[in-house]
């Protein structure tokens, strides 16, 4: 069964107005307080947009708008702050890390955003959502926008900074004002004295302490010992297998000269460190050959053999020299005799350590 349709109240006014109309000395409809009906309907009154803090700021080709809204907010508002940095073709905006000197307040959302501008330039936004932790006088601090100019004449290489100032603003109560001291609760009252500790309670966690302490620092100084002797026995092994890499590899010539040689010098220098604990690989060549000097781990023909060894890789790292095929041959010679003569003995290797155990000759 179909249900009867039924009519608005517009409809009906209009009907009405219509049968008054055509009857002879009848008054119009507007006379008679019958307003027309409107189609639209009543609009709704404009929402206020809250008012903003708006702070600018401008360094060369880059203009950073800052902006908090509301301007004063309450405690439990969420307060919107906007990052907008605009500038021209052919600069590159680095904008802040996420929440980078937000860290007082909580982040409910982030929406950055990207737009290129019809000339060429680029407007970078970054949208926060806060909330405050508390009523009271809030800071914002400087947020930082960093750009780089590869315009024409520019120093594309450096970056220049441009710092915001600091917004402050207060966050409203949601009391209202004289009623915050009467909804504080009363203090409650002090709590009893605690009983004085014995000597024996006082003392035990100092005791405990001190076991503690002395435990980790045996530990310390054995694993030391047993790493700086696991070095010492291993360094033989680690450099001679990259000297056979280097000798596998056959010899270098044209452009592989410079990186063969710098290899090799690497693994010399790497083996020092390792086998005697010389900061080999962080000195120049001249600096290191005066601490080989002062140092008592190498023998006064060792010190010759690795002046001589280094000298004549910085030639073809550095004067650009080109050795032939023999003459590198003859430097992975010198290099596996100079390893042969300063690795770890059998006897040193095997005799046992104090506070730990022996190792094995490699």
């Amino acid at each position: 069964m179909r249900s009867r349709p039924r009519c608005s109240r517009s409809t009906i006014a209009w009907s009405s107005a219509l049968l008054l109309a055509a009857l002879p000395g009848c008054q119009p409809a507007s006379e008679l307080g019958l307003a027309a009906p409107s189609s639209k309907g009543p609009r709704p009154a404009a929402s206020k947009r809250p008012e903003s803090r708006v702070q600018e700021s401008k360094l060369g080709p880059v203009s950073v708008t800052l902006r908090l809204s509301p301007k004063e907010p309450r405690l439990g508002d969420a307060i919107f702050l906007t990052l907008e940095a605009t500038t021209c073709a052919g600069v590159e905006l680095c904008m802040p890390d996420f929440g980078d000197a937000l860290g007082r307040f909580d982040v409910i959302s982030f929406a950055p955003s990207d737009d290129e501008l019809p000339d060429g330039g680029q407007r970078v936004t970054q949208r926060y959502e806060l909330a405050p932790p508390m009523s009271g006088l809030q800071s914002i601090p400087s947020l930082l926008v960093e750009f780089f100019d590869r315009r024409p004449g520019q120093d594309p290489s450096k970056p220049r900074e441009l710092l915001t100032e600091p917004v402050t603003f207060e966050v409203a109560s949601l009391l209202p004002e004289g009623q915050l001291g009467s909804a504080m609760a009363a203090p409650r009252p002090a709590l009893p004295p605690l009983p004085k500790p014995t000597v024996a309670e006082r003392s035990w966690p100092w005791l405990l302490l001190a076991l503690a302490l002395g435990a980790a620092l045996l530990t310390a100084r054995s694993w030391r010992h047993w790493r700086r002797q696991r070095l010492r026995v291993t360094a033989y092994d680690r450099a001679l297998a990259r000297l056979e890499q280097l000798a596998a590899g056959g010899w270098p010539q044209g452009l592989e000269l410079d990186g063969w040689y710098v290899e090799l010098s690497h693994l010399i220098r790497s083996y020092l460190e390792q086998r005697f604990g010389l900061r080999a690989p962080e000195l120049t060549t001249e600096e290191f050959i005066r601490v080989a000097g002062r140092s008592d781990a190498l023998a006064e023909a060792q010190r010759a053999q690795l002046r001589d060894f280094l000298k004549r890789c910085d030639q073809v790292k550095f004067a650009g020299y080109e050795p032939g095929a023999g003459e590198s041959e003859e430097l992975l010679a010198s290099a596996r005799r100079f390893l042969s003569e300063t690795r770890v003995k059998r006897t040193e290797a095997t005799t046992k350590p104090k506070g730990g155990p022996a190792h094995a000759s490699v």
